[in-house]
């Protein structure tokens, strides 16, 4: 009779338990429904956090490429930057080998060399975090490539792009460039067509902004005392506009460590720092800035006015 009693109790109670939780699902769901969604969105918050971080966080490892045959006739008494009767037209085929888009000597070459022993050794570390790398396409960046960076990578693991807004500003011969057909098969781990529209490839060195033109053109180099130039330079206004576009290219990119290879103009824009031949230099993307360090002509010759500076201490 108690056992029949107690059960009774117990349907009564359950069924009143079941009741409740039919009355109150749609509050119990809503919450439960709600505390996802706050969930979710302190997720969506998480995700947008940590791309801020990653962008704060991207570092650019910058190389300047090794010294050239540019450089050392630019350290001759007589053929330095801005001396009288300065030239950088040359007739004899040997002299344009040299000097148009000026591959590295046999300094340079040694130097690309200990930078590369440099890379596999104490600054290993920093090869296994490159995720991307760009690369001037004059020969003297791309030689350094060659040379330094890519015998210490995993073949085929990291892109290596043709940057043409990371050449240097044009200043001489030696700053026009070399067409993409003949780069491809001397370069053939380069991705030359990302960033190198076809109709560009065998005038990539000439920046088509608007300002460029011929009309507009003023002699901005040492033209006083003698000097003559083979072309046309490039104007500050038009390498500002250059050097911006590279400054966006690097920040649009979603690698958090990329490799720069190039010159010594661009990257003093960039850092505001003076760049010897191979040097390297790991800098956080956020201390750069899109207006750039741009140094005055006048300070540039006063810079080079003696020569190139590894070229210099060796013959001291």
């Amino acid at each position: 009779m108690m056992w029949c009693f107690l059960s009774s109790s117990l349907l009564i109670l359950y069924a009143h338990h079941v009741s409740s939780f039919i009355n109150n699902f749609p509050s119990i769901y809503n919450k439960y429904h709600n505390s996802k969604l706050i969930l979710q969105s302190t997720s969506s918050t998480d995700d947008a956090t940590t791309t801020t971080t990653e962008s704060s966080n991207k570092r650019i490892v910058l190389i300047r490429h090794g010294c050239t045959y540019m450089n050392e006739y630019l350290s001759i008494p007589g053929s330095r930057w801005g001396d009288p009767q300065f030239t950088d037209v040359f007739t004899d085929p040997k002299d344009i080998a040299k000097y148009r888009d000026s591959p590295l000597s046999d300094r340079g070459i040694r130097q690309a060399e200990r930078l590369s022993s440099r890379l596999q050794k104490e600054d290993s570390k920093i090869i296994e975090e490159i995720q991307l790398i760009a690369v001037s396409p004059l020969t003297r960046a791309l030689q350094t490539m060659e040379i330094s960076l890519y015998p210490n990578l995993w073949p085929g693991r990291i892109p290596i792009i043709a940057l043409p807004q990371a050449s240097e500003r044009v200043y001489l011969i030696s700053d026009f460039g070399t067409s993409t057909k003949q780069l491809k098969k001397q370069y053939p781990r380069v991705d030359f067509d990302t960033e190198i529209p076809s109709e560009k490839s065998d005038s990539w060195w000439v920046s088509d902004y608007s300002s460029n033109t011929a009309t507009n053109y003023k002699e901005w180099r040492p033209s006083n005392d003698g000097q003559s130039y083979a072309e046309p330079g490039e104007i500050e206004s038009v390498f500002n506009e250059r050097m911006m576009s590279l400054y966006d290219w690097l920040s649009e990119r979603k690698e958090t460590t990329i490799c720069l290879i190039c010159h010594w103009g661009v990257l003093e824009w960039l850092t505001g720092y003076d760049f010897d031949n191979c040097e390297m230099r790991v800098i956080d993307f956020a201390d750069m800035k899109r207006t750039g360090f741009m140094i005055s002509d006048e300070e540039f010759a006063e810079i080079f006015k003696d020569g190139e500076r590894s070229v210099i201490q060796d013959t001291q």
